[in-house]
C-alpha cells in the first residue's frame, strides 16, 4: 500500500492557496450576482473535467440538507441513524474545527490523511492539466472541497450520501446535485445577509433552491412567511412537502441541547424516506426500530452543545451564530452559571444583535468574571489545516475591540479582555476557573 501521510501537508498547503484573501473576499461580496449565475456551470464543468457526468452524481444517493440552524446536526443525526441500519455512510460538512478532513467523513469517521492525499492527488492533477474557457483552471477552497467529497464517496461506493449545504441552496456548489434521494431544510434565520439578502423571505428563496422536481423534501416549522415561500418553491417542482415535530422528550440525543430535538426530528424522517425511496423499505413507527434509537443516542458532533472537561477548567462549547442560536445556547447553559465567556463573530454578523442575549442573561441571571473577545487564530500550530487567508489580523482585533466597548457601555464595569489567539483566551479562562477550585 503506497503511503501518502509524508504528502499531506503539501496538500493542505494547496489546498490553502485556494482560498481567497481579505481583499479578493470584499471584492467578490460587491460582485456577488455576478458570481452567483456562474457558481453551478463552474461546478458542472469541474465535473466534467475529471470525468464525471451529471448522472454519475446519482450514484451518490445524495439526501442534500440545506438551512440557516442546524444543518451540521441535522446532518450527522441522519448519519447516524443511517450508519446503525447498517449503510455505509459518507458525510460532507462544513466548516472544520481542526483538521480540513473532518468535512469529508465515511462511516462517521474523519477521512484518514493517506485517503485524502491520494484523492486529493488526483483531482488537482487532472484539474491542472485541463481547462475550460470562461472559467478558473483551479476553482474556490469549498468548491475544490465539495468536487473532492463527491470523488471519495463514488470511489469508496457509499450506500448514502449526507450532503451539507455551505451558503445558502440555489447558487451553492452543492447545488449541483440535479437528483437527491431526499431534501431537508432546517431552521431558517438571519444569517449571511452580504450574500442572501436582507428579508427572511429573500434568505427562504436561497434555501429552497435545493428542492428538486418529484424529490420529497422535509423541513420544520418556520418563522414569518418563511414556510410559504418553500410551500410555493415545492409545490413548483412537484415536490410532496413535509413540516416535521421534535422527537419526544424521553429519547435520548447524542447532541444536548432541547433545541436538538427538533432536529432530530427532521432527521428521523428524512432518514424514514430515504430507504423508503432508496430501498423500498417502509418504516411505519420509526421512533420504535432499535437503528433509529441507537442512532440518535449515538451521534457526535464536536462544537454543538458540547463540554470538555479538562484539569483546570470545563467548557461549554457551541457554534451559535444567529440570534436565534444563541438564545438557545444560553437555555442549554444557564443552569451552570459559567465564569467566563470567550466570544468571537466572523463575517459581517450584526455583532449588538447577537450580544444582547448574552448580556441580558449577564445582567438578570449571573455575570461573567471575565470576558473574552478572541482572535480564533491559533498560534502554536504544527500544521496548516486552521490557516485563514480571509482574515485580516488588524481587522479582526480592531473588530474584538468595537465589541469590548459596546459590552462595556451595555454593562460597565465589566472584566472585559481582548485576545489576538485562542490560547491567550483559554489561558485568562482557565485562571479564573482555578480561582474557583
Amino acid at each position: 500500500m503506497t503511503k501518502y501521510v509524508s504528502k499531506y501537508s503539501d496538500c493542505i498547503k494547496r489546498l490553502n492557496s485556494l482560498q481567497s484573501n481579505a481583499n479578493v473576499v470584499a471584492a467578490l461580496k460587491l460582485s456577488r450576482d455576478q458570481m452567483n449565475k456562474k457558481s453551478i456551470p463552474e461546478m458542472q464543468s469541474l465535473l466534467s473535467r475529471i470525468g464525471y457526468s451529471k448522472d454519475n452524481l446519482d450514484g451518490l444517493n445524495a439526501i442534500h440538507i440545506s438551512g440557516t440552524k442546524g444543518k451540521g446536526s441535522t446532518s450527522a443525526f441522519i448519519e447516524s441513524i443511517l450508519r446503525h441500519k447498517g449503510l455505509r455512510t459518507g458525510m460532507f460538512t462544513s466548516p472544520h474545527l481542526i483538521f480540513v478532513r473532518e468535512r469529508i467523513r465515511i462511516q462517521g469517521l474523519p477521512i484518514d490523511e493517506n485517503l485524502f492525499t491520494r484523492y486529493f492527488e488526483e483531482i488537482w492533477n487532472k484539474l491542472q492539466f485541463t481547462n475550460e474557457a470562461g472559467f478558473p483552471q483551479m476553482p474556490s477552497y469549498f468548491r475544490f472541497l465539495t468536487i473532492l467529497a463527491f470523488h471519495i464517496f463514488l470511489q469508496e461506493q457509499v450506500d448514502v450520501s449526507v450532503i451539507e449545504v455551505g451558503i445558502g441552496g440555489t447558487y451553492d456548489s452543492t447545488n449541483v446535485l440535479e437528483r437527491p434521494i431526499v431534501c431537508g431544510i432546517t431552521s431558517l434565520g438571519y444569517d449571511h445577509q452580504n450574500i442572501l439578502g436582507n428579508t427572511i423571505s429573500d434568505i427562504a428563496k436561497h434555501k429552497a433552491g435545493i428542492i428538486k422536481k418529484n424529490i420529497p423534501t422535509f423541513t420544520v416549522p418556520q418563522p414569518e412567511n418563511s414556510l410559504d415561500i418553500i410551500r410555493e418553491k415545492a409545490s413548483a417542482e412537484y415536490s410532496e412537502l413535509t413540516v416535521c415535530e421534535e422527537v419526544p422528550l424521553g429519547i435520548e440525543l447524542g447532541i444536548k441541547g432541547d433545541h436538538q430535538r427538533l432536529n432530530a426530528g427532521l432527521a428521523v424522517e428524512i432518514s424514514k424516506s430515504f430507504l423508503s425511496n432508496r430501498f423500498k423499505e417502509n418504516i411505519s413507527s420509526p421512533l420504535k426500530e432499535k437503528f433509529v434509537i441507537n442512532g440518535l443516542s449515538a451521534t457526535s458532533w464536536p462544537g454543538r452543545s458540547q463540554i470538555v472537561e479538562t484539569t483546570k477548567c470545563k467548557y461549554y462549547l457551541d457554534g451559535a451564530h444567529t440570534v436565534e442560536s444563541i438564545q438557545k445556547c444560553i437555555n442549554w447553559v444557564n443552569p451552570c452559571t459559567p465564569h467566563s465567556l470567550i466570544f468571537y463573530y466572523s463575517g459581517e454578523r450584526d455583532y449588538a444583535r447577537l450580544l444582547e442575549p448574552i448580556i441580558k442573561y449577564a445582567k438578570e441571571v449571573s455575570n461573567f468574571e471575565k470576558i473574552v473577545f478572541s482572535s480564533p487564530k491559533i498560534k502554536d500550530l504544527t500544521f496548516h489545516d486552521c490557516d485563514n487567508l480571509s482574515l485580516d489580523d488588524s481587522a479582526v482585533v480592531s473588530k474584538l475591540e468595537t465589541l469590548k466597548a459596546y459590552w462595556n457601555t451595555r454593562l460597565p464595569n465589566s472584566n472585559v479582555f481582548v485576545t489576538d489567539s485562542v490560547e491567550e483566551a483559554l489561558n485568562l479562562a482557565d485562571k479564573t476557573c482555578f480561582s474557583h477550585n
